[in-house]
């Protein structure tokens, strides 16, 4: 999560930069009520969440190199 949050600090300051929309062009982590930037269920399990982008698409799996260019 700290990698995740570096990287995305990193490119929200290039994206703004260069007068792009962070909150579409980059994930925005939610916090825990706690402050922290995930859960740790009973169970052992780790939670994380990030701000819903409306419009997004989603991949479970790369189907061209185009598709790996665009990313």
């Amino acid at each position: 999560m700290e990698n995740i949050e570096r990287v995305t600090k990193h490119l929200r300051g290039k994206i703004t930069a260069r007068g792009g929309n962070p909150m579409r062009e980059t994930l925005t982590t939610i916090q825990t009520k706690n402050g922290g930037n995930l859960h740790k269920g009973t169970d052992e399990t780790f939670w994380r969440t990030y701000v819903f982008v409306e419009g997004a698409k989603t991949y479970d799996k790369v189907e061209d190199l185009k598709m790996v260019y665009e990313a």
